[in-house]
């Protein structure tokens, strides 16, 4: 910015210097030429007489022409027809041919009088008929401008000398200023910025007090670094309660995992001995249906346990190279054999073209049967489950294709706010949930390198989708949050 900025003050003063040589140049000549046709005016009419008298002395005329010659600082010369010399105030001259210049300049005289013309570049010559016009006489006066241009190029070296030491202190005082007002504060900006990318959120900027742009600019920075402190502490913060809640969660999923082993086994005798008891009453006694009831809530405890160990032991997945369509239909057919009294209809809209890809049928399995059981729950009497799978080339720039599996229904839906809650752990909109079923589904999707994420709106139900990559990822560390 700095050296485009000087070159054109330097250039724009250089310009100006030499308009104004030009123009003095210009009216230096200009008067030049006046000068000259006064001076053959003036000597015209000082000769005129003189020459039409034959019989004036030739001394007079000298005389004449040798007054003329040292008023006016000219060469004073007269000449005939031919071109010839016959009087000169430079005597030696006399009776010699004039240049051929003179002479055009004598031709044109007698047309338009005077001619004025310069004659190299100190010589200016003037040409004036006199006489009578019969014996076609010319005087040339030829002045020597020498001494005006030494004046002139005296004031031009002064002029170049002033503009020059003005160019060169006034690209100093710029280059001072800009230093000061721009180039320093820059630097500080980014050191500053230097310091700040190496985590030092306490760096400021001392500019900021300026009213011109660089101080808005030194403004900004400092309001951005406040504000990125404060989101550090904010995080940092946040941080510090999340570890504590995660292991908070990690004790409580190691105690909740230990009763699970303790009440699991207990729970198996207990539904056993339902079982025996049951079957020993007679087919018309009442306590049979209460009996049914207790065995229901036995396996609703050991479901509930199952997905409690399931969360709290996750285990990685088996990967195969195996058809997603087979695996969804084996978990529809389960789904569709449990109706609950309900007229839900699946309809299945898979893709025959689906490339095999790389997963664990049992984990995959459990993920949908999960989807589907809650979708046949957020339906109250009758509806629609549907279930697609389609291949996605490409989903993203520079992002693998993945297979993309949907399960929708037209269940009761979500609130946006439940919608984003409904991967946490222990959150359910159900009334005997145990809110773990969609968060088991979650970490096993991440742990297939997958994507899961639903839609929904009130009264028009929910749609999950899961996106699945057909390339195998690396194995991820995932921790109980």
């Amino acid at each position: 910015m700095i050296v485009p900025l000087v070159g054109t003050l330097l250039v724009g003063i250089f310009l100006l210097t030499y308009d104004a040589l030009a123009v003095q140049r210009r009216e230096l000549e200009q008067n030049m030429l006046r000068e000259g046709e006064i001076y053959g005016l003036l000597a015209e009419h000082s000769l005129s007489g003189l020459v039409k008298n034959p019989t004036t002395p030739v001394e007079q005329l000298h005389e004449r022409l040798s007054l003329l010659s040292d008023t006016m600082r000219a060469k004073l010369t007269l000449l005939d027809a031919d071109g010839n010399v016959l009087h000169s105030s430079a005597m030696e001259d006399e009776g010699r041919s004039t240049s051929p210049e003179i002479r055009a300049l004598a031709r044109e005289a007698r047309e338009r009088s005077p001619a004025i013309r310069r004659s190299g570049r100190y010589q200016m010559v003037a040409v004036s008929p006199v006489g009578p016009a019969a014996l076609a006489r010319v005087l040339a006066i030829e002045l020597d401008e020498s001494e005006t241009l030494a004046m002139l190029d005296a004031t031009r070296r002064h002029i170049i000398t002033v503009a020059a030491t003005w160019m060169v202190l006034l690209t100093l005082v710029v280059l001072g200023v800009l230093r000061v007002l721009v180039h320093q504060p820059v630097l500080e900006l980014r050191h500053k910025i230097s310091r700040a990318r190496r985590g030092d959120w306490r760096v400021a900027v001392s500019f900021a007090d300026r009213r011109d742009e660089i101080g808005e600019l030194g403004t900004d920075f400092n309001d951005m670094v406040r504000q990125l402190r404060e989101n550090c502490q904010q995080c940092e913060h946040l941080h510090n309660i999340h570890l504590q809640q995660a292991a908070h969660l990690a004790s409580i999923g190691e105690l909740a995992a230990g009763l699970a082993h303790e009440i699991k086994n207990p729970l198996a005798g207990i539904a056993g001995a339902i079982d025996i008891i049951r079957d020993e009453l007679p087919a018309s006694d009442a306590n049979r249906a209460i009996l049914g009831e207790v065995q229901n809530e036995c396996k609703r405890i050991k479901k509930t346990i199952s997905d409690l160990l399931n969360y709290a032991t996750p285990q990685p997945p088996r990967l195969q190279t195996a058809s997603l369509n087979q695996t969804l239909e084996h978990a529809v057919q389960m789904v569709e054999h449990q109706s609950d009294g309900k007229v839900v209809r699946v309809v299945r809209d898979l893709d025959p073209a689906l490339p095999a890809l790389p997963h664990d049928p049992d984990q995959i399995e459990q993920v949908v049967r999960n989807l589907l059981i809650n979708a046949r729950d957020a339906i109250s009497g009758s509806g629609e489950i549907r279930v697609s799978t389609r291949f996605v080339p490409s989903p993203a720039a520079n992002r693998a294709p993945v297979v993309e599996l949907v399960v929708s229904d037209s269940g009761a839906g979500m609130t946006p706010e439940q919608v984003a809650r409904i991967f946490r752990p222990f959150f359910t909109t159900k009334q005997s949930g145990s809110g773990l079923g969609l968060a088991v589904c979650k970490r096993i999707v991440d742990q297939h390198g997958g994507a899961i994420s639903v839609e929904s709106e009130m009264a028009r139900g929910s749609h999950f989708v899961i996106r699945l990559p057909v390339v195998p990822v690396a194995e991820k560390v995932f921790t109980l949050v």
